[in-house]
């Protein structure tokens, strides 16, 4: 799939349910991503739908918008938990249902190493989120290939200092500029810690 503004590349979605297809563009003007979910259950179609505010009528876009769309904005608004990182693991971007999950603020992560921004449970000698994490980065900068995880528990620091059990379905995708050079990778982390408490 081709774009004026740069590439994109395919990527399953990492959230539970029928497979969903991810598609990553990436802007001349930095990690302003559009990632373009297509299924047969497109939830943000379906909600624009059913939502009464637009009473049965299509939201009106202006040529304007139409042709300088905001892809940061675009980004950041996804109902998927999404975060980017250069190949040295620097945060550039996250998904507002990112940092909802995890509570942390935009602020508060953008410039740090994923890692230091999200460290393992000190209290836990088992923890491995930090070395699975690292690894799969490592590896979709090596290769250039998305990296599918199973799931891994990570738990997250909260407000007060305490980390809680956390379980998520991690992905790691590359995404390109125009010469073909990997310059960011995507993190897909959909929090799946109720289905893998509820099993327990």
């Amino acid at each position: 799939m081709a774009h004026a503004n740069g590439h994109s590349r395919f990527f399953p979605h990492p959230g539970p349910g029928p497979v969903i297809e991810t598609a990553v563009t990436l802007t001349r003007s930095g990690p302003c991503l559009a990632l373009v979910r297509h299924a047969a259950n497109c939830s943000n179609d379906i909600t624009r739908r059913e939502s009464a505010a637009y009473q049965g009528k299509e939201p009106k876009v202006s040529s304007s918008d139409a042709r300088n769309p905001d892809f940061q904005k675009i980004f950041e608004s996804l109902p998927n938990q999404y975060i980017i990182v250069t190949p040295d693991r620097t945060i550039v971007a996250a998904t507002d249902t990112f940092l909802a999950s995890t509570g942390k603020s935009r602020e508060a992560i953008v410039g740090m190493d994923i890692l230091d921004a999200f460290p393992d449970n000190p209290d836990n000698p088992d923890a491995k989120g930090t070395e699975i994490l690292r690894g799969s980065i490592e590896r979709v900068v090596e290769t250039g290939k998305i990296d599918i995880l199973p799931p891994v528990r990570y738990d997250i620091e909260n407000a007060d200092g305490i980390f809680e059990p956390r379980w998520f379905q991690p992905l790691n995708a590359p995404a390109f500029d125009d010469d073909g050079k990997l310059v960011y990778v995507l993190h897909g982390a959909e929090d799946i810690t109720a289905q893998m408490t509820s099993k327990s």
